[in-house]
């Protein structure tokens, strides 16, 4: 299984690579791939290795132990509100998160001038603003994704 997950995201990063290639011209350093390759890696990771232990034990199929993990989560996620996934986990939370890596994108591809500290702080807003907007975007996209796959396992007549 983390084989077959790990293949998923080398194809994943050779896509990203190739479309950040294509949209700026520039050629990729190493240090870019393994910022855009480590957090998938780590996630797939980790997340085998704990499967690992409980599907033999349980008699369970990795899937059945992936379905009843997402339906739990989801029945939690859902108890939260569709408002508050899309602003906490979206746009505060994964944010956060893509604003790091717009900055460096940001930083990189325009080669921005920090040599003041508006310079910085503007670069910081934009770059949290720019990820908010896309962690937003992504939510909402993941929230009706999640909604119908619930649906599918939850309800047997879908």
């Amino acid at each position: 299984m983390f084989v077959k997950h790990f293949l998923e995201v080398l194809v994943l990063t050779a896509i990203l690579v190739y479309a950040f290639y294509e949209i700026t011209g520039i050629d990729p350093n190493p240090v870019l791939i393994l910022l855009i390759t480590f957090p998938f890696f780590l996630t797939y990771y980790f997340s085998a290795q704990s499967n690992k232990s409980i599907v033999p034990r349980k008699g369970l199929t990795t899937e059945d132990l992936q379905n009843i993990n997402f339906i739990k989560a989801w029945q939690e996620t859902q108890g939260m509100g569709f408002w508050r996934y899309l602003l906490v986990d979206g746009a505060i939370i994964f944010g956060a998160l893509m604003s790091l890596y717009t900055s460096a994108f940001s930083g990189y591809i325009f080669n921005n001038d920090l040599s003041s500290p508006s310079k910085m702080f503007e670069l910081i807003g934009e770059s949290y603003l720019t990820g908010a907007i896309i962690a937003t975007c992504c939510h909402y996209i993941l929230w009706k994704y999640n909604e119908r796959r619930f649906d599918r396992l939850t309800n047997p007549i879908l």
